[in-house]
């Protein structure tokens, strides 16, 4: 079996499994660098010991799992002047996606203001096109905890992106805020006169207002995939 496509077709199936990859790497019994690997196409072969492995994992038998990667082999070379290309396994990209590693710096409640310490804990990868026209280097993700956001689709333990590239406030869009004195939070902002009325999707929890601020930069996007 060609290899090219297997790892997208390992991240779709774990990612329909609700799994991150440490969840998959100790269920096929693994490190998570090898499920990573695997998935950003660094792994050139797959011996059937892992096959048998990572399908105990994801719950489906060795042939099915089998069967799905010969799907994902490529047919045709992509030829140098880009004429017509190969048709791939369904949801699988073609030609790939280019992917971009943007470092997760620590946590933000999503709820009631909270003191977070930042540090570098990982990555989350996104494909580019999502975000078009901003710098990388502008761009900082943070695990959210809480559920004050998830009326947007933001739930406890996803993680954001947000571009420091935009502190400038349109009311009603979602921003990271930092509060002199209770830390940091992610909401809705409204600015109000002399003071801010950071909002919540979830109605169970009540708006706040804040006199001084600093808006550090607005979420652009929402992920579940990490590589911690």
């Amino acid at each position: 079996m060609a290899t090219y496509n297997w790892g997208l077709v390992i991240r779709r199936l774990r990612e329909q499994k609700g799994l991150t990859q440490s969840e998959l790497a100790g269920l096929a019994g693994v490190k998570r660098s090898v499920i990573a690997q695997y998935e950003n196409g660094y792994v050139k072969t797959f011996d059937h010991a892992k096959l048998s492995r990572f399908a105990s994992a994801l719950g489906i038998t060795s042939s099915e799992l089998s069967a799905q990667l010969d799907a994902s082999t490529v047919k045709k070379e992509w030829t140098i002047n880009h004429q017509k290309a190969p048709q791939p396994f369904t949801n699988v990209s073609w030609p790939p996606i280019p992917i971009i590693a943007i470092p997760v710096i620590g946590s933000v409640p999503a709820g009631y203001l909270d003191m977070r310490t930042e540090f570098v804990s990982g990555y989350v990868y996104v494909p580019q096109e999502s975000i078009k026209g901003m710098k990388k280097e502008d761009l900082i993700a943070l695990l959210v905890t809480g559920e004050s956001m998830i009326g947007d689709g933001i739930q406890h333990k996803d993680f954001v992106v947000f571009t420091t590239a935009e502190t400038h406030i349109i009311n009603g869009k979602i921003y990271i805020v930092q509060s002199q004195d209770y830390g940091v939070t992610i909401k809705h902002v409204f600015k109000e006169e002399n003071q801010l009325r950071l909002k919540s999707s979830n109605p169970e929890f009540e708006d706040i207002l804040l006199d001084n601020a600093t808006i550090l930069g607005r979420v652009v996007l929402t992920t579940k995939q990490t590589e911690l």
